[in-house]
């Protein structure tokens, strides 16, 4: 019996929701080693080059150490490598990564709007049309690591990310400079947490003491990891161990939970760096442009159609 659209959504949800809890096992395992993060030399990016963000980089980063694929960072869907020009061998087993967010969605007028509870219920996209609708998804996807393509490990091309690994650990990097980038994170992701906090009805869902100082310790870990090319593991050398609380308060998350707080330093990361910001408008555009090229196709063949 096939499964239904409902089956296979929560089949999807539930297999992100696993995905959360590794990567908070992970994390622990990582920052209550004698040097945070140790191993984690670089971070995961996508076939086009831009950063993942968010809990993606604890849960592919923890996929990463259990296939041993150390020397490369790269990930992407099938249309994202091949976007890279590069292509997916045949028969290899995806890996996965997390898609939360809203998504444009066509009401079904059949549909069961009973079933829809106050807290995941679409909400009117376009007030123009009664018929456009978003819906928050949270799921599971299948992606590729960069070994399981056509540009093999032992090609120039797929090993770039880790010679220029090798060219910046050769680098003398500036310690100094580094703690900047980290104070400024800190002070950057308490801005975050404040905004975040405002509009919070509840007082159980506001980010304070604990879980503050974990989201902006993990905030500049992200600066230093990018700023200086070495992964965070150089990050945790810069910044120090993680305090006790923390790890108590990494213990209690579970599931979509830890999401949040990989989220906000992620968006720190972003605004320290803004040319990330200008990389990832101008795939928007580019993905936007295509849509509508591909749209403008579909729209000249139909007219061009006489029976």
């Amino acid at each position: 019996m096939a499964k239904t659209s409902s089956q296979s959504t929560d089949a999807r949800r539930e297999a992100a929701t696993r995905l959360c809890d590794m990567a908070r096992l992970w994390v622990i395992q990582k920052i209550t080693a004698t040097h945070p993060w140790q191993g984690v030399d670089f971070m995961p990016v996508k076939a086009n080059g831009l950063p993942y963000v968010g809990v993606n980089i604890p849960v592919l980063l923890a996929q990463m150490e259990e296939a041993k694929a150390t020397y490369s960072g790269c990930f992407g869907s099938h249309s994202q490598h091949a976007s890279a020009g590069n292509s997916v061998r045949k028969g290899e087993k995806a890996w996965h990564a997390i898609y939360a967010g809203r998504v444009a969605k066509k009401r079904d007028k059949k549909d069961d709007e009973s079933k829809s509870t106050e807290s995941s219920a679409p909400r009117p996209l376009d007030d123009d049309d009664e018929d456009a609708w978003t819906i928050q998804v949270f799921n599971s996807i299948p992606i590729f690591h960069i070994s399981q393509t056509e540009k093999a490990p032992n090609d120039p091309a797929a090993l770039s990310t880790a010679n220029r690994e090798i060219r910046v650990k050769e680098a003398k990097v500036d310690v100094d400079a580094m703690l900047l980038f980290a104070k400024k994170a800190k002070a950057m992701a308490a801005e975050h947490i404040a905004e975040f906090n405002a509009k919070q009805k509840k007082e159980g869902a506001k980010l304070t003491g604990v879980m503050a100082t974990f989201i902006e310790r993990l905030a500049a870990d992200l600066v230093v990891a990018y700023h200086s090319g070495l992964g965070l593991r150089y990050a945790g050398k810069v910044n120090g161990i993680y305090p006790q609380e923390c790890l108590s308060v990494l213990q209690g998350l579970s599931g979509g939970k830890i999401m949040r707080p990989w989220g906000i330093a992620s968006a720190v990361m972003r605004e320290c760096a803004p040319e990330l910001d200008e990389q990832m408008k101008a795939a928007t555009e580019e993905a936007i442009a295509k849509r509508e090229a591909y749209k403008q196709k579909q729209a000249k063949e139909q007219e061009n159609l006489w029976f």
